[in-house]
């Protein structure tokens, strides 16, 4: 991002990701930032935390491993950063950021649309990027959840330039609105280590993550005939930042990660799959600021190698042992260079954007596969006056097919998957059309997008148990995004949040993957010594499915949380998750399970400023 400094001198800082707006507003408004501190009841995952943003929703099977989608675009067509790091993955359904607690970040932004001339392949439905929060003085936290027996315990430490924090967090079993056991257990452990300091002209940062998982479930409606489990999950992040406060700014960054499922079939077999790899990714970049105007030009490298995945199966009836490295050594190398333009006028701003991408993949036992993509964007925003902005985007987005897609062998919990080293690159064109009215203490923003997609990459059987990676679908998503905030007094703010989203190939079939359409009303009411929250959410019924999935009823869903300020240190809350214990899904695969009842949430926090 690139920002003016407070002081108004023509001082350019660049503070992180490719954003050109030296301090001027971006040609769309379809961005939202979820700030972790105004939440009363702390999140327990990233999923928790941003489904009440426009446009996005719930996807998978419930449960620590769930990810979302955007604009009705999912899985690894999503992207998600950690403080600038792409977190990479070979899953299906999408990388979960499950292993980066909630409790550690200070704000998350959701950019929505296509973004793939800043962020490269697999940016097409949008980012979410997650902040690490910087601590000031000393931070303790702990908590309770009736369902699972969830708890938490956070400790934390800063002094403005350096931060420590530690989270831990575990839960046994849950059990659906139906009283049916959720395979949703888990045990997590997280910390977090930051450092930084400056010269005159050059900021230095540096940051260490790891996390640690175990016995972690994974929860499906197959559950218990099909019990798939994460016995083991590790993660290590590490970031170095260089910033010169006039002109550029240099990052590296590496990822290194290993995560064992296991997938038992009851009186037929357990099989487990164990898979590694490492990420590194070098970001330069630097711009030029002059009056109403900024430049902006870089280059990204990333790098995913020592790629591995080795499975192993026991035969539990005749008791044979197999083994089989179904990838080896996968590596994946990318090269970009982007640009882009923004310019401000009287009344009216303009911002256009390229990109070209170059990427080798490959592993020890095949040809390396050679790819290319060249994106662009373009925006114009229009103030008709005080009151009233529109503003128009198009751009156009891609994703190269993962390793897995490429070159995996081997089982899953959907069954055996064949890989396809001859897929083609997804490709996406979207046109996005904003409106904006503010006026006293109210604002009202909508965007209606459409997003016509070709070659995208599908998961399709061959026979009940069978399955691999075709270039199958053309189609057209198309939807509706509205947002709505008033602050009716100094204490008291009403928002409402609309979502409508349609989807077809061009066959005229459904779209999988889109979420059914939903409406959020609420309400926050803030006083010195307390606050309240409350959200009601109507999902509407969801008929017409795509492959894999099933229908779902209309469902409402109430949340209420409330906080007391004890005095200037501690504070307390109480939350109830699905007041009304509506029975429903939180999405439309065909393995998702019923969500859980009505839940209880308690919690005490000291906050000692430095």
């Amino acid at each position: 991002m690139v920002n003016k400094d407070s002081s108004n001198e023509s001082t350019l800082i660049i503070t992180h990701r490719k954003i050109p707006m030296a301090g001027l507003q971006p040609t769309t408004r379809a961005r939202s930032a979820v700030e972790v501190s105004e939440q009363i009841a702390p999140p327990t995952t990233l999923t928790n935390l941003i489904t009440a943003t426009p446009g996005v929703a719930e996807n998978s099977q419930p449960g620590i491993y769930q990810v979302v989608s955007i604009r009705g675009v999912s899985g690894q067509r999503i992207l998600n950063f950690a403080d600038g790091i792409k977190l990479n993955g070979e899953r299906r359904a999408g990388v979960a950021a499950s292993f980066i607690d909630p409790l550690l970040l200070e704000h998350v932004e959701v950019i929505r649309g296509p973004t793939s001339t800043f962020y490269g392949s697999g940016a097409i439905g949008g980012i979410t990027e997650m902040r690490f929060a910087q601590t000031e003085g000393l931070d303790a936290a702990t908590g309770l959840k009736t369902a699972g027996n969830e708890s938490y315990q956070l400790v934390s430490a800063g002094n403005g330039s350096s931060t420590a924090s530690f989270v831990h967090r575990q839960a046994k079993n849950s059990k659906d609105v139906a009283n049916n056991e959720l395979n949703t257990h888990f045990e997590q452990t997280a910390s977090y280590l930051q450092t930084g300091w400056s010269t005159e002209n050059l900021l230095v940062d540096h940051w260490l993550f790891n996390s640690k998982g175990n016995d972690l479930g994974r929860s499906n409606s197959r559950y218990p005939d099909r019990v798939v489990n994460v016995p083991k999950e590790q993660h290590l992040l590490f970031q170095s930042a260089l910033t010169h406060k006039d002109s550029w700014s240099l990052d590296f960054s590496l990822h290194d990660q290993s995560i064992t499922t296991q997938t038992l079939r009851p009186e037929d077999s357990l099989t487990e799959v164990k898979t590694s790899s490492l990420d590194w990714a070098a970001n330069w970049q630097t711009a030029w600021e002059f009056e109403n105007e900024s430049i902006m030009v870089g280059i990204d490298y990333n790098r995913r190698h020592q790629v591995n995945i080795k499975e192993s199966a026991v035969d539990l009836v005749d008791g044979e042992l197999r083994f089989s490295h179904t990838l080896i050594n996968g590596e994946l190398d990318e090269t970009a260079l982007f640009y882009a333009h923004h310019k401000q006028f009287a009344g009216y701003r303009l911002q256009v954007g390229g990109r070209y991408t170059h990427q080798q993949s490959g592993q020890s036992s095949s040809d390396t596969t050679h790819n290319k993509a060249l994106t662009g964007f373009a925006g114009i925003s229009i103030e008709i006056n005080d009151h009233w902005e529109f503003n128009t985007n198009v751009g156009n987005s891609f994703r190269f097919a993962s390793l897995t897609e490429r070159f995996f062998s081997g089982t899953t919990a959907r069954g055996f998957i064949q890989g396809n080293p001859e897929l083609k690159p997804e490709q996406a064109l979207t046109y996005d059309l904003g409106v904006y009215w503010q006026a006293s203490e109210q604002h009202l923003n909508a965007n209606w997008f459409v997003t016509h997609f070709s070659d995208y990459i599908e998961r399709v059987a061959i026979d009940e148990e069978h399955l691999t990676y075709i270039n199958q679908e053309d189609g057209t998503i198309k939807g509706l995004e509205i947002e709505y905030k008033n602050d009716l007094s100094q204490q008291l703010t009403f928002s409402w949040i609309a979502t409508f989203i349609s989807g077809k190939n061009s066959l005229g079939n459904n779209i999988a993957d889109i979420p059914s359409n939903r409406t959020l009303l609420n309400l926050n009411y803030r006083r010195e010594r307390y606050s309240l929250n409350f959200d009601v959410q109507h999902r509407f019924k969801k008929k017409r499915v795509g492959n894999g999935e099933l229908p779902s009823q209309a469902a409402t869903i109430a949340d209420f949380s409330f906080s007391f300020n004890l005095n200037e240190e501690w504070q307390t809350y109480l939350s109830v998750e699905n007041i009304l214990d509506e029975s429903y899904v939180s999405s439309t695969d065909d393995l998702a399970t019923l969500s859980e009842g009505r839940n209880f949430g308690i919690g005490i926090r000291w906050q000692r400023p430095h």
